[in-house]
């Protein structure tokens, strides 16, 4: 993010992420990131949205979910936090976005009693505003999916969470310079609650991903997971292939990725966008995250 052009709001910017980030650490049938995969890794990779699971009654005890499955070493402090302020320290230019569900309440407990008053890095935005780049450089943004104006932090992506199994668009509190935003999410992604979709899937992806290089509206947010889990075969093979018809034969991942190369790279201030593209073992898919990263708007 060090050459994109720090006018632009959050919402303009092409952002790869992981969903289901923490399950690098989990059993093989739960994992939908690489064991190798851990949160300074996708930092450093290019990683800018977490999709973090979490669950816990203390901030000492947060820690890593997937489903009802405890993960280990996914400590809040140590394996999540800690790594995200030593990376941005490091790199003051970029900014992390975490969407957060689960332990809110402790979470909010935090914001009020500690968080305002570290000044060692650049600390959190919390407001309910999609923010420009260059308010955010060098913190972490927080995203609640399940937002509660009580929690008193984080953007309100309420209406991508109401997205189940389904692509869409919906607005909630969240706003952009004044105006109400709307969110175009692409979340079809379950074999086992409501049917194949298998060609819904691809067609959504493309959709969204085209629909967001041709919006330049900041109040417009657009988000592309490309995951398809809690079915047969696995995560890692709907990802990545091989895969049988009525399924794109290598993984919903090159789905995204052909996509997102239709869409030539000029950067400068005309640069379409992508918006948020998250899903699982993007590190696996040859190009992918520089793809995404790539097509941003740069300075001068």
């Amino acid at each position: 993010m060090k050459y994109v052009d720090g006018s632009v709001y959050l919402s303009q910017i092409s952002i790869p992420g992981t969903h289901d980030t923490l399950t690098f650490n989990a059993t093989p049938v739960a994992q939908d990131q690489d064991n190798s995969f851990t949160v300074p890794i996708q930092l450093v990779t290019g990683i800018r949205f977490f999709d973090l699971r979490l669950k816990g009654d203390t901030l000492d005890a947060v820690h890593g979910v997937h489903g009802p499955v405890d993960i280990p070493h996914t400590d809040f402090w140590p394996d999540i936090i800690a790594p995200t302020i030593q990376f941005l320290q490091k790199n003051p230019s970029e900014c992390v976005i975490y969407m957060i569900s689960g332990a809110e309440t402790v979470m909010s407990s935090y914001m009020q009693k500690y968080g305002p008053r570290d000044t060692s890095w650049g600390g959190f935005y919390t407001s309910n505003a999609v923010p420009t780049l260059d308010q955010v450089r060098g913190k972490i943004i927080l995203v609640l999916p399940y937002y509660d104006k009580s929690y008193g932090w984080g953007l309100d992506f309420t209406s991508l969470s109401s997205l189940y199994d389904a692509y869409g668009s919906g607005s909630s509190s969240l706003t952009a310079s004044g105006k109400p935003v709307t969110l175009y999410g692409q979340q079809i992604y379950d074999d086992q609650y409501k049917g194949d979709k298998a060609a819904e899937q691809t067609d959504a992806i493309q959709k969204n991903i085209s629909a967001a290089s041709k919006d330049d509206d900041p109040s417009h947010w657009y988000v592309t997971c490309t995951s398809r889990a809690s079915g047969a075969p696995s995560s890692r093979q709907f990802a990545l292939g091989p895969l049988l018809p009525p399924y794109p034969p290598n993984g919903y991942n090159t789905v995204a990725l052909a996509q997102i190369n239709t869409i030539p790279i000029s950067k400068g201030p005309t640069q379409p966008t992508v918006g948020i593209v998250y899903g699982d073992f993007p590190n696996c898919t040859p190009g992918y995250i520089p793809a995404i990263y790539m097509r941003n708007r740069t300075m001068g």
